[in-house]
């Protein structure tokens, strides 16, 4: 049995594979909860390869607010990737404003020195990471299942024996192949701003306008000057829209933006499969494992790699 999807080799990919095609976990996509799996399936003892399509693994910058759980999964993130704090939210709908004090304060966080910071992890740990490496297909030949990639050097094809995890993204490919439903997606867009005057920095504020959005507008600080303004919408257009009114609205300017697709809360997805009796196990966005009240997957994105 042969199942494959066509791409182009990247030819000016590199690669770290040194020749070794068997591991005992294959991991398709270096995301936060990709390389979260990675580092605690090293750490077992496991021969662990993550491959992704980037010839440079490089992150974009995208400001978020989690709970106070990512401590708990991350003891050790460092500083930089969590550079603030949020003890208050200031609610405001049809013209009233509440505030909400938290127990314990939500974190500021930076996606992408997450991402790098776990990168660095899983190397330490022994994990293999492999760049340029395009996913292609599954082969099934006897018991053996292999997952077919287009490299630097042409098709490979990496025999797995426990597992394959597949942790790319939105529009995966691997969830694609192996016919695994993908959850509903939006839009989310940031504009990272300078706070108002007087702003307190311990306070994050949450506007809802059912009449914009079906979801909300928020600015969350990131520092004590600085923060993100943004808002979720069903498409970009009608994003970049609707916060360009709002940053109007509130006498904001917008310095730089962050935007992305995000997958909802579905509560009927089923995000595995078997492949030749190899079970094929969907972790973070590709999986939708999202909050089920708003969107966002950091915690649950890793919690979903640590199931797996």
């Amino acid at each position: 049995m042969k199942v494959t999807m066509e791409n182009k080799p990247n030819s000016s990919s590199t690669s770290n594979t040194s020749g070794r095609l068997k591991f005992d976990v294959v991991i398709i996509g270096a995301s936060t909860s990709g390389l979260y799996a990675a580092v605690q399936l090293s750490r077992a003892g496991k021969r662990v390869a993550v491959f992704d399509r980037k010839r440079k693994l490089n992150y974009l910058r995208r400001t978020l607010i989690v709970t106070s759980e990512v401590s708990e999964i991350l003891p050790q993130l460092p500083s930089v990737a969590a550079p603030h704090k949020t003890g208050t939210l200031r609610l405001q709908a049809l013209g009233s404003t509440r505030m909400v004090s938290l127990q314990k304060p939500d974190l500021i966080v930076e996606r992408s020195q997450i991402a790098l910071w776990l990168l660095s992890q899983s190397k330490a740990a022994g994990a293999q990471i492999c760049s340029g490496y395009r996913f292609s297909g599954f082969e099934v030949v006897e018991k053996s299942v292999r997952v077919v990639f287009n490299s630097p050097s042409g098709k490979e094809a990496v025999e797995v024996t426990d597992a394959i995890i597949g942790s790319d993204g939105i529009n995966s490919k691997v969830g694609q192949i192996a016919s695994i439903s993908p959850p509903p997606l939006v839009s989310i867009v940031q504009a990272e701003v300078r706070l108002p005057l007087g702003w307190n920095s311990n306070v994050t504020q949450v506007w809802f306008d059912a009449e914009d959005t079906q979801f909300f507008y928020w600015l969350v600080p990131e520092s004590n000057s600085r923060g993100v303004v943004g808002l979720i919408a069903n498409s970009g257009v009608q994003a970049r829209r609707l916060l360009a009114s709002f940053l109007k609205r509130h006498n904001l300017k917008a310095e730089a933006y962050q935007a992305a697709k995000v997958a909802l809360y579905h509560p009927r997805l089923k995000p595995w499969k078997k492949i030749g009796g190899c079970p094929v196990l969907m972790v973070g966005d590709a999986a939708g494992q999202v909050k089920n009240t708003t969107v966002g997957g950091t915690v649950t994105g890793i919690r979903g790699a640590e199931a797996a």
